[in-house]
């Protein structure tokens, strides 16, 4: 009887793997539900569009706390979001993101933003990572504190 060999792929690497390969630098910010403050778009109501147009914040004077991360933080948002697989993954419905990734290029221009919703679990991305939920989401949380943010919601 032979067993079929399990091939596995091989890990990504940091400095190959998009936006990491292309960011000279990584912000985290915090900031109060979008809903109470991010409602107008092109002069007309539109809830959540994206935080980041034309490769800028959409409102940079409602962030809280901005952190850029070190070669450390950086390794670890890299396995958070790229090594680390998550067996079960559970997500609610609520979605009102309060904290956001930035990837910068040399020329300060976000390349790359996910946006996180630590209540329901969820994220949007600009690029594809592993699927984060409640799971996934508890380390990016352990390293936001640890980075130094303290905001993550009103009464937290």
């Amino acid at each position: 009887m032979t067993e079929k060999a399990r091939v596995e792929k091989p890990a990504p690497k940091m400095e190959e793997t998009f936006p990491f390969s292309e960011a000279d630098k990584i912000e985290v910010v915090s900031y109060p539900v979008r809903y109470s403050w991010d409602t107008i778009r092109n002069s007309k109501r539109e809830y959540l569009g994206s935080l980041v147009q034309n490769k800028k914040l959409v409102n940079p004077s409602e962030i809280k706390e901005r952190i850029f991360l070190n070669d450390l933080f950086r390794r670890k948002l890299f396995n958070s979001l790229f090594i680390r697989k998550n067996k079960e993954c559970e997500v609610a419905a609520c979605f009102d993101p309060r904290h956001a990734i930035l990837f910068y290029n040399d020329k300060s221009e976000i390349i790359a933003n996910i946006e996180i919703c630590f209540d329901c679990g969820g994220s949007e991305a600009t690029f594809e990572h592993n699927e984060l939920c409640y799971e996934g989401l508890k380390p990016i949380g352990d390293l936001f504190k640890e980075a130094g943010i303290e905001y993550f919601g009103e009464g937290k």
